[in-house]
């Protein structure tokens, strides 16, 4: 006797698969608008805007109508937040020791961590109105 919930695929296998779906269409969409891809690591993507502003794609958790991005301390709170596309923007900075290219302070740890403001966009087309507009801001 053949068991066949073997061949099913896991919840685990269907989430991962559309977490890599939005991934490609996420990079897709910062491709179209500008962006380039400068560096990956398992938890972020990393990208600069055609005017040279960068910003930090989160692959964790990612779906098609939940994307976060980290983007420079130096932005006002509230500037970000009347950008196209934002649905909400952190109260508190985002803290990642992947964001390479923000600056870093003491957090929580001994060493300084860098950090930035966590935007969330809901939707593909709410992340391509975002990226065309954070690339209109000088970085």
């Amino acid at each position: 006797m053949t068991d066949v919930t073997t061949a099913l695929p896991s919840p685990v296998d269907e989430d991962d698969e559309a977490r890599k779906a939005a991934l490609k269409a996420i990079y897709t969409i910062a491709q179209d608008a500008g962006y380039q891809l400068k560096n990956e690591t398992v938890k972020l993507a990393e990208f600069v805007s055609p005017t040279g502003a960068v910003l930090y794609v989160e692959k964790t958790g990612v779906s098609l109508n939940r994307i976060n991005c980290c983007v420079h301390p130096h932005y006002a709170r509230e500037s970000l937040m009347s950008m196209d596309g934002v649905l909400t923007v952190s109260t508190e900075h985002r803290f990642h020791s992947n964001m390479v290219r923000f600056p870093k302070r003491l957090h929580r740890g001994e060493t300084p961590t860098a950090y930035g403001w966590k935007v969330n966009v809901e939707s593909l087309l709410a992340l391509r109105r975002f990226l065309d507009a954070f690339a209109r801001r000088a970085p």
